[in-house]
């Protein structure tokens, strides 16, 4: 008995090392991804760039980078990993009865697990669900989904950030969600940054 309790405190030891070394490796890769942002490029290409490292950071298997129409108070897809098809593709209004509305206007992070799980949902708000409608037509059946505001100064909104799909694992980590946030605010400056000079939007770029 002696011995198998001295294993497991040696098991829990281990994993808790392995936890930390993990969560190291991803803040010291947050922030070569942060320094690239500093050293701004220009075009879409330098943001897909941008948008493979923080897939990869979060072990994801797509992420669309939902940028603001001002005009038409909507969200268009501004660049993605792997192309958009169907209503993922679309513009989306910006309000509180879809998830990219509700994460903007609220400012806050969504981060679900099982976005067919209707408990998940009203678990943030019963204003806010995941339409099966999404998936019909795209490349992929949505499961883990995290999603975040793009904001400065927590108020100007710049678009949102939606990482779909874990590659390993059932869930976006905490860890994982808290860098996936710094690089989404950075990437949000350096948007607002290219926007005091850029020409209208030209489309959709993908890796």
């Amino acid at each position: 008995r002696v011995l198998a309790m001295i294993a497991d405190e040696i098991d829990q030891e281990v994993s808790l090392t392995s936890t930390l070394e993990v969560s190291q490796d991803l803040r010291d890769r947050t922030a070569t991804i942060l320094q690239k942002l500093q050293n701004l490029g220009d075009g879409d290409g330098f943001y897909l760039e941008i948008i493979h490292d923080l897939v990869t950071l979060c072990d994801a298997t797509q992420l669309i980078l939902y940028a603001v129409d001002r005009e038409q108070r909507s969200f268009y897809v501004k660049l993605a990993w792997e192309p958009c098809t169907g209503r993922w593709a679309e513009p989306v209004p910006i309000t509180q009865a879809n998830i990219l509305g509700y994460c903007a206007l609220h400012g806050k992070v969504l981060n679900v697990a099982d976005a067919y799980e209707a408990t998940a949902w009203t678990a943030i708000s019963t204003r806010v669900h995941f339409d099966p409608a999404w998936d019909e037509y795209s490349a992929w059946r949505t499961q883990q989904l995290l999603a975040i505001p793009m904001l400065i100064e927590r108020k100007y909104l710049m678009g949102v950030v939606l990482l779909i799909n874990k590659r390993t694992g059932d869930h976006f980590t905490a860890i994982e969600e808290d860098c996936a946030q710094a690089v989404a605010a950075a990437l949000g400056t350096a948007l607002y940054r290219q926007c005091q000079t850029a020409s209208p939007r030209n489309g959709t770029a993908t890796a």
